[in-house]
């Protein structure tokens, strides 16, 4: 008889089990869209609604897609994803890479830039800090890799090191310098006139 002991059964109602999916609709996360200040339309571009199960429970959230084809998970409530987890990489055939840690962080971006005048740059969202290595050889690829990681001591350490081995980093965590990470920022500038001015200068297309 094989030997049991020590081994963790996977128990199946911890696990995220997508139910459907459908463009995003729904008002509650709506109005979550509307509190992290990110426009419904830019949403819908990148997102869609997720109905999930956890806990024998159903459950509504925004999902962005990864490139293995499960979701990241976000409602008012909930912050999860669904397996297999992996980033995302969004291939606009440039030489520059913009590199996020959350996807919101990413929306944020595009709220505030994708109108501007100038080529888009590709777009890694790691969707995970603990996936940066695994997305280095990617992001290499590039001439330019311009860095928006969280401000946390984890993504401020995982900046400094990089930095160290080439000129090709870029970090440009000094946009939110007072604030956890970009999408934080975006939410606390909609409230200030005067930082929102000075956010319209896009960091990527003028240097």
């Amino acid at each position: 008889p094989s030997n049991t002991a020590g081994e963790k059964k996977e128990d199946d109602n911890n696990r995220i089990v997508v139910d459907g999916t459908h463009p995003i609709s729904n008002e509650t996360l709506l109005n979550y869209l509307e509190s992290r200040c990110i426009p419904s339309e830019l949403a819908k571009r990148f997102c869609i609604e997720v109905d999930f199960i956890l806990y024998d429970k159903k459950q509504t959230a925004i999902g962005f897609p990864n490139d293995s084809g499960g979701y990241e998970l976000r409602n008012q409530y909930f912050k999860g994803s669904s397996s297999p987890k992996a980033s995302t990489f969004i291939d606009n055939k440039s030489t520059r890479v913009l590199v996020f840690e959350g996807f919101f962080d990413f929306l944020s971006y595009q709220s505030l830039y994708s109108n501007k005048e100038g080529p888009a740059p590709n777009i890694i969202v790691l969707n995970s800090l603990a996936f940066f290595e695994k997305q280095k050889i990617k992001m290499e690829g590039h001439k330019q890799i311009h860095l928006f990681l969280d401000r946390d001591p984890a993504g401020m350490k995982c900046t400094e090191q990089v930095l160290k081995s080439g000129s090709r980093y870029i970090d440009k965590s000094h946009l939110y310098s007072n604030f956890k990470d970009l999408n934080e920022w975006v939410i606390q500038a909609s409230r200030s006139r005067l930082l929102y001015e000075n956010m319209k200068r896009d960091p990527v297309n003028n240097q």
